[in-house]
């Protein structure tokens, strides 16, 4: 069973011309009424890879003993693209000139299906990024602890402590007792922000365990090793292009 990431992309066009034409594909793409995009795969009429046969690829299918007929995308002149498309639509909207989509994929982001719509729709795409658009947009996967997007106030990441709190490591440390009473607290769990503390954390967890500029990834397995009866969750909150390398125009669009 996957974990399943959640994703929200928010698209800013220069064009509101543009933003009608990316809507009008992914109203395609998810059309309950088409049989093409209901046939072969679980995910119904919301599957990711309905995107790429709105955009033109051909579709065939195999016979799975057990599954059944099951959907192939792309042929030897068509080849589908190379990124992985196993998740689904959530939502999309249209307010102006901002398309909002929102996605659930297995483990990770998968945004290429998105880039790949927009090239189809004319969208340039010149030295790693679309013309004429700016993107916003947040993923989590809770599951392997995966926070990403543009912008860090999209995330609640955070560094969790818990089971048996050490009552000296807040007690007889008031740095660390601000920072811990600044956060969600109770005895048995410690919640600390990452975004607000995780520098002054590190710093005290130096300190308090005699380290030298260990990191905070280093300082708080010091702290698990020095109290077995707690575990440590952390959540590291990454910045990044929302296509994470998924999207190559040589590869990942239908070639004419």
């Amino acid at each position: 069973m996957p974990n399943w990431c959640y994703s929200t992309y928010t698209f800013s066009f220069d064009d509101k011309t543009m933003a009608e034409k990316f809507e009008k594909l992914l109203d395609k793409a998810t059309d309950s009424l088409n049989p093409v995009n209901l046939k072969g795969q679980s995910f119904g009429f919301n599957w990711l890879g309905n995107v790429l046969i709105a955009c033109g690829y051909p579709v065939s299918y195999k016979r799975d003993e057990t599954w059944g007929p099951q959907i192939v995308l792309g042929d030897k002149k068509h080849p589908a693209p190379a990124y992985r498309y196993r998740g689904e639509i959530t939502d999309f909207s249209r307010d102006d000139n901002i398309v909002t989509v929102g996605l659930w994929t297995a483990w990770e982001p998968m945004p290429g299906v998105l880039a790949t719509a927009l090239h189809t729709i004319g969208v340039k795409y010149t030295d790693g990024v679309f013309d004429g658009i700016s993107v916003a947009w947040e993923s989590e996967e809770p599951g392997f602890q995966y926070y990403g997007g543009s912008d860090s106030e999209f995330c609640d990441a955070d560094i969790s402590i818990c089971g048996e709190i050490p009552v000296e490591l807040y007690n007889n440390n008031k740095e660390l007792r601000d920072i811990f009473k600044s956060s969600d607290f109770d005895d048995e769990v410690v919640y600390v922000d990452q975004r607000d503390y995780a520098d002054n954390l590190a710093y005290e967890l130096n300190r308090y365990l005699g380290a030298e500029k260990a990191s905070l990834d280093e300082a708080l397995k010091a702290l698990m090793e020095k109290y077995p009866n707690i575990t440590i969750s952390y959540s590291k909150y990454q910045f990044e292009d929302w296509l994470l390398g998924e999207f190559d125009p040589k590869t990942d669009v239908l070639n004419q």
